[in-house]
């Protein structure tokens, strides 16, 4: 079973490509690709992959026409799924592929050419686990492009499960850091001094820019040693030595995105890019593990972007705590952004 149904569509500058199996999890990671491609004058390409053996239905005795009937049900449902792409987008150009095989493997290979490849938490079939299973944590880790990961909404129970463990209040104090003083959602990226961060940062400033909204650069940090202790007295030298290295540290990525043509490193107001609108960047710095504090941002913004492994990565491990840890946890849609993914906006 291999098709790619185009119907003659003249494809967008960039291919945005979503992971599909006619689950709720994939509709919605299908909405989102597709309202993404349209704002930014891209393609989609809506990719469905079964890993079922060929042989596997003829060893058990069926009929030779199972994988004919497999195929067919699969191209119904990619036809509903281009169907609903053209009566929501009608502007979109759309295509489909149906394949068999493993769908890490056909993600993967599509990310190579993808502006973003895009998936939902969790799907049926070949999908399945997607939020934390192989597929996610395979495309995420390995993908040439970044990578959109879409939760579905929350039950209350997965609500309160999510925030076991933390601090509500100090979650408020991160939820109003983001919303500022208007209370306007916007994009959120995590900060550390990874190349891996810095990659996700120069990535949340063009979805910020796109979007029109405030770009939030987060920067999550814990006591650490200190001359050999671990300074805890608020105020003491020892202390405010600490801090002064992560306030530092977050006015080193503005001086990083102020030499790309991004915002300014002094102000709070960016500049913008040629032929983008200006983007407003706030700064935040909160005590605590980044991937819980990046899962309490999330609630008050409409993307959070983790680099794929921070500063305490081991290596070789191209996927690290935090981002797993925000992939769990997140309220709104996650971008991960490896150090090598191309972005080809």
């Amino acid at each position: 079973m291999t098709r790619n149904n185009s119907d003659g569509e003249t494809p967008g500058t960039c291919q945005v490509v979503v992971g599909f199996d006619g689950s709720d999890h994939s509709y919605r990671a299908l909405d989102w690709a597709a309202d993404w491609a349209l704002e930014r004058g891209s393609s989609l390409e809506v990719i469905m992959a079964q890993e079922v053996l060929a042989t596997a239905p003829h060893e058990l005795g069926w009929g030779g026409d199972i994988d004919d009937l497999i195929g067919k049900a699969t191209e119904d449902i990619l036809d509903h799924a281009k169907a609903r792409c053209a009566e929501r987008f009608p502007s979109l150009p759309v295509t489909t592929r149906a394949q068999w095989g493993n769908p890490a493997a056909a993600l993967l290979e599509a990310s190579e050419q993808a502006e973003i490849v895009v998936l939902g938490t969790r799907g049926q079939g070949g999908w399945r686990g997607l939020l934390l299973g192989s597929v996610s944590l395979a495309v995420a880790a390995h993908a040439q492009c970044p990578v959109i990961v879409v939760p579905r909404p929350r039950t209350e129970e997965e609500t309160a499960e999510a925030a076991e463990g933390t601090d509500g209040a100090a979650n408020q104090l991160i939820v109003d850091a983001v919303l500022g003083t208007d209370g306007r959602r916007g994009v959120v990226v995590g900060v550390d001094d990874s190349a891996d961060a810095a990659r996700a940062v120069e990535f949340a400033y063009h979805e910020a820019a796109a979007r029109g909204v405030p770009l939030t650069l987060l920067h999550a940090w814990t006591l650490d040693f200190h001359g050999g202790v671990v300074p805890t007295e608020e105020g003491s030298e020892a202390f405010t030595r600490m801090r002064a290295k992560q306030d530092a540290l977050l006015e080193r990525a503005l001086g990083e995105l102020g030499a790309q043509g991004s915002p300014a490193a002094q102000g709070a107001q960016g500049s913008g890019r040629q032929g983008q609108a200006e983007v407003e960047v706030r700064r935040s710095i909160v005590r605590g593990t980044p991937g819980r504090v990046l899962a309490a941002a999330s609630q008050a913004a409409e993307l959070v972007v983790v680099g794929s492994r921070g500063r305490g990565g081991f290596r070789g491990m191209l996927l690290g705590s935090t981002s797993r840890e925000v992939m769990a946890r997140s309220a709104c849609p996650v971008g991960i952004v490896r150090r090598g993914s191309d972005h080809k906006a």
